[in-house]
């Protein structure tokens, strides 16, 4: 498995900030699918709490989803609308 560095992670399109995550997959009859990789709406402060005030400057920052590289745009248009796989 390929580790992606800490700061790569993390993405801030507009004002919002963003980190990949691995969204867990069930085929049909219920059995796990390999993992899909999303961005998923991340909070400041958690970041902060997380790795510092002096990382969030370091975050790749972009203007529009549009400037965002082909593989991290694929993860926003696959980015969840609702939080319902987080909770089960």
């Amino acid at each position: 498995m390929n580790e992606i560095p800490l700061i790569e992670m993390y993405v801030k399109v507009g004002d919002r900030y963003y980190r990949q995550v691995d969204r867990p997959e069930f085929n049909d009859q219920g059995e796990q699918s390999p993992p899909v990789k999303c961005l998923y709406l991340w909070n400041k402060q958690t970041i902060v709490l997380d790795h510092g005030k002096d990382f969030v400057p370091n975050i790749r920052l972009f203007n529009t989803k549009h400037e965002l590289p082909s593989d991290l745009r694929e993860m926003y248009e696959v980015m969840p609308k609702k939080n319902k796989w987080l909770h089960g």
